[in-house]
């Protein structure tokens, strides 16, 4: 009997061992009013501290720097516009100098103006005047002084030639044209270090 019973107690300490462990009990879900205050928590956790006196602090650095930035805005729109009316100004000049150089290359015309010639005319039927000016084109710079020298001989020998002349012998284009050619020749009669090329009218009134 003694056998018996230790057996069967060996039986019931087996079939303790390998019998599941009891399930632990689960916790209820939490409601949404409690998960929305655990997470309202959470976020005023992590919610870093910023000291008062770095408030102030970046309160008074901020128009600091909005205000050098405006200035630095300002300089440099300033140096732009500075810039590019000196590029206007450079190429400006380029220009004129261009200018210049074409004008330097057009060979230059010498010039002596005679004052006015007034000349009675050889007109039977009634009086009549010549208003008359003259420009002639040299040849050279000698002549302009040279013309200074023998200018009243020169002259007085124009009004003689002019006076022989009627308003019919002055009149029209064909007359105008043999008049410059004699003028020219009588005045080249008078020069030695050049000559007069042409002869300009540059007033020409028979009245």
């Amino acid at each position: 009997m003694a056998k018996k019973r230790k057996t069967e107690l060996d039986i019931d300490v087996v079939d303790e061992e390998m019998a599941p462990p009891p399930k632990a009990e689960e916790a209820p879900p939490p409601s949404p009013k409690e998960g929305a205050a655990a997470e309202e928590g959470e976020k005023k956790e992590k919610k870093p501290f910023i000291h008062p006196s770095v408030l102030k602090l970046g309160l008074i650095i901020l128009p600091i720097l909005l205000v050098l930035g405006g200035i630095g805005f300002g300089v440099s729109s300033y140096l732009k516009k500075q810039a590019r009316l000196a590029e206007e100004e450079r190429l400006k000049q380029e220009e004129l100098k261009k200018q210049e150089e074409r004008l330097a290359q057009i060979p230059q015309i010498l010039t002596y103006e005679m004052s006015r010639f007034f000349v009675p005319l050889k007109d039977k039927e009634e009086e009549k005047f010549l208003s008359l000016v003259i420009s002639m084109e040299l040849s050279s710079d000698k002549v302009s002084v040279e013309l200074d020298k023998f200018l009243p001989s020169i002259r007085e020998a124009m009004f003689f030639y002019l006076s022989e002349k009627s308003s019919a012998n002055l009149s029209g284009q064909a007359n105008m044209e043999l008049l410059e050619k004699d003028l020219k020749l009588l005045v080249n009669r008078n020069l030695q270090s050049g000559s007069v090329k042409k002869v300009l009218f540059l007033e020409y009134i028979i009245q």
